[in-house]
């Protein structure tokens, strides 16, 4: 979808007003790509609309915003606007101390990303699939 802004733009005003007392949006910034982190995201790539429809009418509700967060950038987004609430995934996996490592400032292991579930990866499917069962 070349822009999807006013589809989602759409699509966010309408979950807000049939669901005014909705505690939280989760949102995953666009610069995760499936198993890597973009260097380069063009301009109307950005969740800044989400962001903008929230905080109208004085109704803001909490945004958690996921991807591509290191400390500092936590930190920074988290300082710079009101009401938003970091979310980590991926590092997760290889630091189930996460939030121990995050407030003291201890550097993270890198996740292996050949264990990252891909729906691409037939084995993953067929395991999914064995372990609902």
């Amino acid at each position: 979808m070349k822009d999807p802004k006013p589809t989602f733009k759409h699509l966010v005003q309408e979950i807000k007003k049939a669901h005014p007392a909705l505690s939280y949006i989760h949102v995953v910034e666009p610069r995760v790509d499936g198993l890597e982190l973009r260097d380069e995201i063009p301009q109307y790539e950005n969740n800044d609309f989400i962001r903008e429809i929230r905080t109208q009418e004085g109704n803001a509700r909490w945004l958690i915003s996921a991807g591509g967060y290191d400390r500092e950038s936590a930190i920074k987004t988290a300082e710079k606007i009101k009401g938003e609430l970091i979310a980590f995934g991926r590092p997760f996996l290889a630091n189930p101390d996460l939030p121990y490592r995050l407030e003291h400032d201890i550097p993270l292991n890198k996740p292996d990303r050949t264990k990252f579930y891909v729906p691409t990866r037939p084995h993953q499917r067929d395991t999914l699939v064995v372990r609902l069962c």
